[in-house]
């Protein structure tokens, strides 16, 4: 806890309670209009909202002095190819193949009838098969969940949690992954969420700080790894639009955020005001997210030796950015066929545009939400970024997808997708000179199988064709995977 009293720490300790009392006071402030109308009160109960698809309240609390237990255990055959570098050279593993085993203990105990403690042990070890930098041996044993859970703390109409949790909000879209250097071992964070709701809407206001390598909790075989690349505060309230019942979601949900990055004396703020929105209809279904972003960031200082071209900025760079997407669905129940088209926008950096960054964060939306392969790409462009930031780190993109699932047994499932990927603006090639938009073409297929109390897995396969964005040369890149796994009890 040494970190709190930092100067930095302590300025972002300021910032994150600054953000809970404006955000109390704008939940105060929603609720005033409806007050008067009796209709609108929603039924006396313990439901309190969270809209995190990581907490549901509808599942009771362990009973006082009652423990529970379970574990799961995953393995991965991974084969990359051309991922981290398109066959470029630029790193000097251009293939690996590995096994990654993973295996997660938790336990669940009631200390009263309204409060619950919960933690979660996880290793994740890999074996090399081809890698000529990498190692294989026993890794880490981590506390990947440790949090304490109240509900209606001193009769409040409220839930909390408190502690080492896992948070996902929508599609994922800014809220999924709080550790991307540490792929799919881990998705947590550390802080403080509150759950609740007032007239017609509810809502979750949260707090939380991580640290650039995990420091709050023991480990077992520490191996000081690194799962962001700067310390992060996030502070967010998230708000959905409830019926005249008080319980029934309405699809309308908006939200603002405040991120701050620190790393090496570096500091950047980011505020993010978006609304998600999904409107059913009988022929098909829309669901769509938008959200600007402003604020300040370092400015982008090159290393020597980079490919990536970008001209001089100011000492200070203010944020404007945007980002989009939206889809229309549809399910044939009667064959188990679903199909959907969407597109997606993330703004990008104009390069010639001095003292402003265009470019999109996704705050923590760094995970495979679109592919699995192409995660690994960008970290070609981690010059470009203000802290330096590379692996799923979606920005600059953007481009139509479509995807096609069915499900040919109650235990099977399949899908294949396609995306056309462009850029706003050329981040190899010198701007002045127009530079190159189309990133490449985007192919995944999945087979996924769950039979219960038995076994489940998929099977995953990528390629991604790259075009006239990247350098000449760029080669076509692949990923394979297969899992197989099963949870106890």
């Amino acid at each position: 806890m040494e970190r709190l009293h930092t100067p930095g720490a302590k300025h972002s300790l300021e910032k994150a309670i600054l953000f809970s009392v404006i955000a109390i006071t704008l939940v105060l402030l929603l609720s005033v209009p409806c007050l008067a109308d009796p209709q609108s009160q929603a039924p006396e109960g313990t439901y309190v909202g969270a809209l995190t698809s990581t907490w549901s309240l509808e599942k009771p609390l362990k009973a006082e002095g009652e423990l529970s237990w379970g574990l799961d255990v995953r393995t991965r055959y991974v084969d990359l190819d051309k991922v981290a570098d398109l066959g470029l050279d630029l790193y000097p593993d251009p293939v690996r193949r590995f096994f990654r085993i993973r295996g997660r203990l938790w336990f669940a105990y009631g200390i009263t009838s309204n409060v619950q403690a919960y933690a979660r042990l996880t290793n994740e070890s890999r074996i090399y098969l081809k890698c000529e930098s990498c190692e294989s041996k026993f890794d880490e044993i981590i506390f990947e969940n440790f949090y304490f859970e109240a509900r209606n703390p001193f009769g409040l109409p409220i839930a909390t949690r408190i502690g080492r949790q896992d948070l996902f909000y929508g599609d994922g879209f800014l809220i999924c992954d709080g550790g991307p250097l540490d792929g799919s071992r881990t998705a947590y964070v550390n802080g403080i969420v509150i759950s609740g709701k007032i007239p017609l809407w509810a809502f979750d206001v949260f707090a939380i700080y991580d640290p650039r390598s995990d420091e709050y909790l023991p480990c077992i075989n520490n191996q000081h790894r690194k799962v962001i690349e700067h310390d992060e505060l996030l502070c967010g309230i998230m708000l959905a639009r409830l019926g005249a019942d008080g319980n029934s979601r309405q699809g309308f949900e908006p939200y603002f955020l405040f991120k701050e990055e620190s790393a090496s004396g570096s500091t950047a703020d980011i505020y993010t005001f978006g609304m998600r929105l999904t409107v059913p209809s009988g022929f098909a279904k829309f669901t769509g997210e938008i959200a600007y972003q402003a604020g300040r960031l370092p400015d982008i200082i090159l290393p020597e030796g980079s490919s990536v071209a970008r001209p001089e900025t100011t000492s200070v760079t203010t944020v404007g950015a945007l980002g989009a997407r939206g889809s229309l669905s549809r399910s044939f129940r009667n064959d188990g066929l679903a199909l959907a088209a969407g597109y997606l926008y993330l703004s990008g950096d104009d390069p010639i545009t001095r003292g402003k960054f265009e470019g999109w964060n996704p705050i923590l939306g760094r995970w495979p939400s679109l592919s699995e392969l192409y995660i690994y790409t960008l970290m070609l462009e981690s010059d470009a970024q203000p802290m330096g930031q590379g692996i799923a780190f979606w920005q600059n993109l953007k481009g139509p997808f479509l995807r096609l699932s069915l499900k040919p047994a109650r235990c099977l499932s399949i899908t294949a997708s396609y995306m056309w990927l462009d850029a706003n603006h050329s981040v190899f090639f010198d701007p002045k000179l127009g530079g190159h938009s189309h990133r490449g073409e985007l192919y995944t297929a999945k087979l996924v199988w769950h039979i219960k109390d038995v076994i489940n897995g998929h099977v995953l396969f990528e390629r991604f064709a790259p075009g006239d964005f990247y350098q000449p040369g760029a080669k076509p890149a692949s990923f394979f995977r297969i899992e197989l796994g099963r949870t106890f009890p």
